[in-house]
């Protein structure tokens, strides 16, 4: 590389860099208009130093998907996320923020649009991707596990939300012990959504569990 061009990329990288600063003490700050404004900068500026398909463009366009959500801009912000998303497939690992949190961000933004339909194949999607993985982290996939789970419950599919509640509350259980907070949500979901042809003390003893944990983390 020639020396005026290289001292020019460093020069914008310095720039690119100091954007991604100002996005990220905006978005902290609640201004997002502002946030917006240095993510789309910060967006034009690496696009031309590294390229329109670059995983380098994931963070700032999952930070400008952010602040557009911030401000009830659904449909663009959709578009921002569904951009940083194609760009971490291709980019598979190297992604950051990674794809599973980015897919975590248009699964909220198509809550936001109230396109069940839409979350639930999200979410799916999501659930087979970290049963690829070797090792996920269990609490990640017990929250994706419980959001599955509420989304077929409040539907009426109750056969398919039970053992996505049961396995859950196994992953709660290893990763934090069975008198966690986190694990009495747990037992409280996988009661509340119970197939109904399943014995009564069933649900009962579950609730129960769930009750003493939440009378213990009272009294601390």
């Amino acid at each position: 590389m020639r020396p005026d061009r290289a001292v020019r990329r460093w020069w914008r990288g310095r720039e690119y860099r100091r954007l991604l600063d100002e996005a990220a003490s905006a978005l902290a700050a609640s201004r997002h208009a502002e946030a917006e404004a240095a993510c789309a900068r910060a967006i034009a500026v690496a696009e031309a130093i590294y390229g329109p398909e670059d995983a380098e463009l994931t963070g700032p366009l999952y930070a400008l998907s952010s602040a557009q959500l911030a401000q009830g801009r659904l449909d663009e912000a959709r578009a921002s996320s569904a951009r940083a998303i194609a760009i971490a497939e291709a980019a598979g690992a190297s992604a950051d923020p990674p794809l599973p949190r980015l897919l975590e961000q248009l699964a909220a933004i198509l809550e936001r649009q109230g396109k069940a339909e839409e979350v639930e194949a999200l979410f799916r999607r999501m659930l087979a991707g970290y049963d690829r993985m070797r090792d996920p982290d269990p609490l990640e996939l017990s929250a994706l596990l419980n959001r599955l789970g509420l989304l077929l419950g409040r539907k009426g599919a109750r056969a398919e939300a039970a053992p996505l509640f049961q396995r859950a509350l196994a992953l709660r259980e290893g990763a934090l012990g069975a008198r966690h907070p986190l694990v009495a949500e747990a037992l409280y979901n996988a009661a509340t959504f119970l197939e109904d042809d399943r014995p009564a003390a069933e649900r009962a003893a579950m609730l129960g569990r769930a009750l003493d944990i939440v009378d213990d983390v009272a009294d601390v």
